[in-house]
């Protein structure tokens, strides 16, 4: 149900041995949160695939935006969430600490979310 006030009312027309009656109640749905959740994998070494997993129990099949950036190394890439899991692959990764973030941007019933995390690649010797 999105996000709103909603109200309910019942209404019962009677009938030979009870009176009509009509009652009335309001609720409102409130956005919940989106719950992110990241993984990320790698060789760790120069040149190195860097792979985010990335999970939400609430996001079944929404889709969740991945970056990675080190400030002379910039990627982003839309990801499909299936069943609340989906996968982001960037290689070729030289050596330095990237910044990756995946962001959902929200829906009728989620709250956006964002969760940052780092990943450092080595010099392979």
């Amino acid at each position: 149900m999105a996000e709103g006030n909603y109200t309910i009312t019942l209404k019962y027309d009677g009938d030979y041995t009870f009176k009509p009656t009509e009652i009335s109640t309001s609720f409102k749905v409130a956005k919940q949160k989106s719950n992110l959740n990241m993984d990320i994998r790698t060789s760790g070494y120069s040149g190195s695939t860097a792979i985010v997993e990335i999970q939400s129990n609430k996001l079944l099949n929404d889709n969740v935006k991945v970056q990675i950036d080190n400030g002379g190394y910039h990627n982003e890439v839309t990801v499909k969430l299936v069943n609340g899991e989906g996968k982001a692959t960037f290689g070729g990764l030289n050596p330095g600490t990237y910044n990756v973030k995946t962001t959902f941007d929200g829906n009728k019933i989620l709250e956006p979310g964002t969760t940052n995390s780092t990943v450092t690649i080595q010099r392979h010797i």
